[in-house]
């Protein structure tokens, strides 16, 4: 919800300044970027926990009987 009163406020000040090109496309997307990041950091935090995790303990299963 956020994103998007701040996306729209964004998009009416580039109107405001006739900025031509893709800046005024990112800006207005900045606020949506912000959200997808929020949403995807903790996944790849998580993924990052269960694998080496998964490693550490594969190693200590194995590394005695390769001994």
């Amino acid at each position: 919800m956020i994103a998007r009163v701040s996306s729209r406020q964004m998009a009416a000040r580039s109107a405001a300044s006739d900025e031509v090109g893709l800046a005024p496309r990112l800006v207005r997307l900045m606020p949506y970027a912000t959200v997808g990041f929020a949403v995807l950091s903790p996944l790849g935090v998580g993924f990052y926990l269960v694998v080496t995790t998964a490693w550490s303990a594969a190693e200590r299963a194995l590394l005695p009987r390769l001994a």
